[in-house]
């Protein structure tokens, strides 16, 4: 059960590898009830590795760290891209600043009801 538990929660760790390398709201939203199994799949796991002392998870484990390490990469990736753009944003919005930084985004302060 402990191959199958860390294979499982290594299955959607790569999904959402595959939907950070073409990002839509949609493809990470589907993401999220395959991440919450396989943190499911985890603590099994966890619990299984406790109670046998058993060796025998190395490669799956080293496997579900890869693709872990490969998600982390990605949405480090993704953070300094919107970051950049946050910059460019604030400095067509906002000009610089007298430190020479872009200066912020500032969100519409606006709200909208309708009932």
């Amino acid at each position: 059960m402990t191959h199958s538990s860390l294979r499982t929660a290594r299955n959607h760790v790569s999904t959402l590898c595959a939907a950070l390398a073409a990002p839509t709201p949609q493809s990470i939203y589907e993401c999220l009830p395959g991440l919450a199994e396989a943190a499911e799949c985890l603590a099994r796991a966890q619990t299984e590795i406790a109670q046998s002392r058993g060796g025998g998870h190395v490669f799956e484990i080293y496997a579900l760290k890869r693709e872990l390490g490969k998600a982390r990469k990605l949405i480090e990736q993704g953070a300094v891209f919107y970051q950049g753009w946050a910059r460019m944003l604030g400095a067509a919005a906002s000009g610089y600043t007298a430190s020479g930084e872009a200066g912020p985004v500032r969100a519409a302060g606006q709200i909208s009801i309708r009932g």
